[in-house]
């Protein structure tokens, strides 16, 4: 490479080379190119290659031998919507056992999602408390709902689950915080309409993502990035029956992976559903 000290170097792609020297010189070159070239160098280089949708073997084969790691990326269908899918099929420096994960290509570029199994970060303060609204609630809560904790509001339909949510998001907003209103079932307007019906008349921030149009990994990342972008004090998700219903089980390590997101950056979440078992099953 001349002159020039390069410390990375990318190839796409390299199969062009490959299949003009066929498989036997092919192979003999690039195990020359890594080997006694780039590996010498300390230049670290990855090398891009096409795989065709349903083949499973990448190039000629010998890549997969000749390379430390391999990385496979690949789509599938998932209930509809497109999931992209990272494989590590190869790792000669790493231990870890995680083969594959859901990954998104966001503004900041490829996010991969993960079901949270690190350590648990942030605690709630007693000290700090977000009332809910309800003067009564609140005495019987110590003074409130305390900073970072999560708290699940549970009952059948009708019983007053969302109001509760949102009287505790209005209470934040006239406190002066910066609450968060996500809702899986209602509309923005329904919410607004309904914040207007208790007496609130300013402008909250208020999101609606329809499950159908995400994958438990986009989701994630909307979610968060949304949380993150507003900065927010205290997050409403509401109507987690609907995450259940077009995610199955998948919805559990979903909120719990948003939920504990938000523990480590100090945001209290409220989360409503129709069924009670939640709570154990995302503490689980």
């Amino acid at each position: 490479m001349g002159e020039h000290e390069y410390k990375r170097l990318a190839i796409d792609t390299i199969h062009p080379i490959l299949t003009l020297l066929g498989p036997e010189r092919g192979r003999e070159f690039l195990h020359n190119l890594i080997n006694m070239y780039l590996k010498l160098s300390r230049v670290t280089t990855l090398l891009l290659v096409e795989l065709s949708y349903g083949v499973e073997r990448i190039g000629f084969g010998y890549e997969e031998f000749i390379t430390d790691a391999v990385i496979a990326l690949g789509y599938e269908e998932y209930r509809g919507v497109t999931r992209r899918i990272l494989e590590v099929r190869k790792c000669r420096w790493s231990p870890s056992t995680r083969i594959s994960s859901e990954f998104i290509m966001g503004e900041n570029g490829i996010l991969l999602y993960t079901p949270y199994t690190g350590e648990i970060r942030g605690t709630f303060r007693l000290e700090e408390t977000h009332s809910t609204g309800v003067p009564e609630l609140d005495e019987m809560l110590g003074g409130g709902i305390p900073k970072g904790a999560v708290v699940l509001v549970a009952g059948p339909s009708g019983t007053g689950k969302s109001m509760l949510a949102l009287s505790a998001i209005i209470a934040e907003a006239r406190r002066g915080g910066k609450p968060l209103y996500i809702t899986f079932e209602e509309s923005t307007d329904q919410v607004n309409y309904i914040a207007s019906v208790m007496g609130y008349r300013e402008k909250l921030s208020i999101m609606n993502f329809s499950p159908m149009l995400f994958t438990p990994g986009g989701l994630y990342y909307f979610v968060t990035k949304t949380m993150e972008k507003e900065k927010s004090t205290l997050v409403v998700l509401d109507g987690l029956l609907a995450l259940e219903r077009h995610f199955g089980d998948d919805a559990i390590e979903l909120v719990r992976s948003i939920t504990l997101w938000a523990r480590a950056w100090g945001i209290t979440c409220i989360l409503t559903t129709i069924q009670d078992v939640w709570g154990a099953r995302i503490r689980g």
